[in-house]
């Protein structure tokens, strides 16, 4: 009877640590997130001849979903679509 009264409060504790490491790992950013250096046009594919289908501001912030012939391709607010690289600055996260 005493060591579950000891017990029950210890694993309380527990779940609320595993919970909270849970949810910090799920707002910790993937490491492909960058910056737009300046005002760029988000292409429908990866190159200059695909139509614009947004377009980023200066410190906007995007997540780089995969690059492919000096364009990668970006998630943000707007829709989904192709970036210049030489317009994307990486977003170095540091460990903890």
């Amino acid at each position: 009877m005493q060591i579950a009264s000891v017990l029950r409060p210890l694993l309380a504790c527990v779940a609320l640590v595993a919970s909270v490491g849970v949810a910090e790992a799920q707002m910790r950013p993937s490491g492909n997130l960058a910056l737009a250096t300046a005002t760029v046009n988000v292409r429908q594919g990866p190159g200059s001849r695909f139509p614009v289908v947004d377009i980023l501001h200066r410190g906007e912030e995007v997540e780089m979903v995969r690059c492919e012939r000096n364009f990668c391709l970006v998630k943000h607010e707007g829709p989904q679509g192709w970036v210049s690289d030489r317009y994307l600055k990486r977003l170095v996260v540091q460990p903890r």
